[in-house]
């Protein structure tokens, strides 16, 4: 439980994608999720300037895993004129803003990188995510 409500009103500390189920899950099915929660992060540092850091719980069905975005891992865009400008030119390619592993969170789901829930490794690791919350709460208002 988040010890003040009020302070983490400013901006989101969690973005949260859940699609369905795939027959098989495997840690690589997650990654087919990554680039819609690339953008929904862009979004959110943009329009939350105090969020430095980011949890994301990307969820096929009952399988789950945790990763970060950080500020710094993204480039600034062109504004939508710069781009509309033909004297700008070419905007540089930004390379894919990388989520990383949580390695406190990431021990938790073992060799697959991913828990089920109601399984052990699922209820050790959203209580190393709460912690990582909390962390990054306190750094961006203390």
């Amino acid at each position: 439980m988040v010890d003040d409500l009020a302070r983490y009103r400013v901006g989101p500390l969690l973005l949260v994608e859940i699609k369905k189920s795939k027959a098989g899950c495997q840690i690589y099915d997650f990654a087919e999720v990554l680039d819609q929660t690339d953008q929904q992060a862009r979004n959110a540092f943009a329009t939350y300037p105090v969020v430095n850091s980011l949890g994301l719980i990307v969820a096929l069905g009952d399988c789950w895993t945790y990763r970060e975005y950080e500020r710094e891992d993204f480039a600034s865009s062109p504004t939508v004129s710069e781009c509309l400008d033909p004297t700008f030119g070419d905007p540089v390619p930004e390379k894919r803003p990388p989520s990383k592993i949580c390695p406190v969170v990431h021990e938790c789901f073992g060799a697959l990188g991913f828990a089920r829930l109601q399984e052990q490794s699922s209820d050790d690791a959203l209580t190393a995510v709460r912690q990582r919350l909390l962390e990054f709460g306190r750094v961006m208002f203390y």
